[in-house]
């Protein structure tokens, strides 16, 4: 007669190996679909968004003086806009209503000191 403590058990190391073969493999297949998976108009506006926003805000609080330049991003018209309660700041031209954009809440430099909450929108085209 055989002891049931000895049936169905495994080795713990390879029992780590396993999940962990799984783990990976899950890994690659989830950013194999991702990558095949784009939206249909793309994803512009959102990267523009972000690349605008890494030039205005070097150190996570965006600089109204940094904005001018930042609309040159892979041969499109941008238009970039930051909006406070108190200050609107746009460059490029002004975007038809047809242009795809994205927006998020940032935080705007006003001064030593001083910042206050804002919106970057950034318009593509």
């Amino acid at each position: 007669m055989s002891r049931s403590s000895d049936r169905a058990q495994v080795d713990p190391l390879v029992a780590l190996v396993g999940v962990a073969a799984v783990g990976l493999g899950l890994s690659l297949y989830a950013g194999v679909v991702a990558d095949t998976l784009e939206e249909p108009t793309g994803r512009a506006p959102t990267d523009a968004l972000d690349a605008v926003h890494d030039r205005t805000a070097p150190n996570g609080v965006v600089d109204p003086g940094r904005l001018d330049g930042a609309t040159a991003w892979r041969g499109k018209r941008v238009n970039a806009t930051l909006r406070t309660r108190n200050g609107r700041w746009s460059v490029g031209p002004v975007p038809p209503r047809t242009a795809d954009s994205a927006a998020r809440r940032v935080s705007v430099r006003r001064g030593p000191a001083r910042i206050k909450a804002g919106r970057l929108r950034v318009s593509v085209w």
